[in-house]
């Protein structure tokens, strides 16, 4: 119980740095940022940049294969999405159109 604890509440205080960094950005772009969820997905982080869009998801574990990115493209076929970004616990890789990256590496 106390491990999952901890892993909660380190997930929460990385998405939290996430979140300030990726705000820090839109706001000097004038990019839009936002949040989606839809029934039992949801994407942490998508950054409107007008031109298209980034949708970035914090999975702070060992394997995060498994996202809700593929659910929220399969939402919205119409938007251009040409990278999406998972944040890591140690995972460096690209999957097709999906970046798996470190949280350290965002330092």
């Amino acid at each position: 119980m106390i491990a999952f604890v901890l892993t909660v509440t380190a997930q929460c205080a990385i998405l939290l740095i996430i979140l300030i960094d990726a705000l820090a950005v839109c706001e000097d772009r004038l990019w839009a940022l936002h949040y989606w969820r839809e029934k039992n997905v949801e994407v942490d982080i998508v950054i409107n940049k007008k031109i298209d869009v980034l949708p970035i998801e914090v999975k702070y574990r060992a394997n995060a294969k498994h996202t809700s990115i593929s659910a929220f493209r399969q939402a919205f076929p119409k938007i251009k999405i040409p990278v999406s970004i998972v944040i890591t616990k140690d995972q460096l890789e690209r999957d097709g159109d999906r970046l798996l990256i470190p949280f350290w590496l965002t330092r």
